[in-house]
């Protein structure tokens, strides 16, 4: 620890997922912490990259669609409409849903060869369909 650092207090936050999503930091005795929000992959707003993440999923009797809208995705169940907002790696969380989230699964070249919804009731798995 330098002497510039010697009694600030420093703390990482968590998600409920329990990843890390912010640090406070607390300069000052007089002042309110500092809060730094973890922000997501900057691929993840990138169009090029997010229409390789585009097309149609086997989720058990249904299909998932995913589809890009600028640069963002949106997630077609049979009645619903998602936006998905991304977070890291191939993790997006589903918009107004807590406990919700869809994690791309790539194959060891890159390719997406599947997605897995994350919710409440437990992980679900999704295989890419061919064609898109």
């Amino acid at each position: 620890s330098t002497p510039e650092m010697a009694g600030i207090k420093i703390q990482f936050t968590s998600d409920l997922e329990g990843e890390i999503d912010g640090v406070r930091v607390a300069l000052e005795p007089s002042v309110a912490p500092i809060v730094f929000a973890r922000q997501p992959d900057a691929r993840l707003r990138d169009p090029a990259f997010l229409q390789t993440l585009v097309g149609d999923y086997d989720l058990g009797t249904m299909v998932a669609t995913c589809e890009r809208v600028g640069d963002r995705l949106v997630l077609h169940l049979p009645g619903q409409r998602h936006e998905l907002e991304p977070r890291r790696g191939l993790v997006f969380a589903l918009a107004k849903l807590s406990g919700y989230s869809v994690r791309f699964v790539a194959a060891a070249d890159g390719t997406i060869r599947g997605l897995r919804v994350r919710q409440p009731e437990g992980v679900f798995e999704a295989p890419r369909r061919p064609g898109k």
